[in-house]
């Protein structure tokens, strides 16, 4: 025997199927008198509760069936044109590459923790450095 939610639910689907643009409100009446529980939700927690999820799985066959119809249609018409993205620049790969030899030289002879952090210091001198060659 199936549970009152159940009663509710199957009420909820045969009146949508009958007619389906009728209110939340006379959804709402006749499920009322089905089950006594349900006077206890809102509309709207009832609405989620039951018409929605009925019209979610009633509209997801509908809607598989108009993604092969628009697929196909694609499929068949002629290609868009697209925007094509702006080339990369080259740069120069070279050069950048001969910066940051340089630094990785320079950090590796500091010594000491002063001259480590003389060399970080100098950070930005690399980066102009490599904005340049990436430039040429």
């Amino acid at each position: 025997m199936p549970s009152p939610v159940d009663k509710v639910m199957q009420f909820v689907e045969r009146e949508l199927a009958k007619n389906p643009t009728i209110s939340n409100e006379a959804l709402f009446e006749g499920a009322k008198k089905i089950n006594r529980a349900v006077a206890k939700l809102s509309p709207r927690q009832f609405h989620a509760k039951y018409p929605l999820q009925v019209k979610r799985r009633n509209g997801s066959a509908r809607k598989a069936k108009k993604g092969k119809r628009r697929a196909r249609a694609k499929a068949s018409a002629r290609p868009r044109a697209t925007r094509r993205a702006p080339a990369a620049r080259e740069g120069n790969a070279e050069g950048v590459r001969r910066v940051l030899m340089r630094f990785a030289k320079d950090l590796t002879e500091a010594d000491s923790q002063a001259e480590t952090i003389d060399v970080l210091a100098r950070l930005d001198r690399y980066v102009a450095d490599i904005m340049k060659a990436a430039r040429r």
